[in-house]
């Protein structure tokens, strides 16, 4: 299983992606918490704008953690510079699609 992650614009227009090649994301599902704990490995999940504070604030909690693998780590912070983005720039949505 692989979590590809992008933000998008409001037209669906991919703006940046990362891909999971090495399936951290899939790994961390148990760990997660707050917003994130509701992403579906196996269909679509987004966030919005006004979510998006919830996403940074686990994601920074999670990055650094104790328990997080450097890459892990290297992972969750290439994913937290893309909600930070959709946070700053309006009509912009996380998008995360499972396999």
């Amino acid at each position: 299983m692989s979590i590809q992650v992008a933000i998008e614009d409001g037209r669906g227009l991919r703006l940046a992606q990362i891909g999971d090649i090495k399936n951290v994301l899939g790994e961390l599902l148990g760990r997660f918490s707050g917003p994130l704990a509701g992403i579906d490995p196996y269909g679509r999940s987004m966030f919005n704008r006004t979510q998006i504070a919830l996403v940074v604030d686990e994601l920074e909690r999670l990055t650094q953690s104790e328990d997080a693998t450097a890459e892990q780590r290297a992972f969750l912070s290439s994913l937290l510079t893309l909600a930070r983005r959709v946070g700053d720039e309006p009509h912009t949505y996380l998008w995360f699609y499972g396999d």
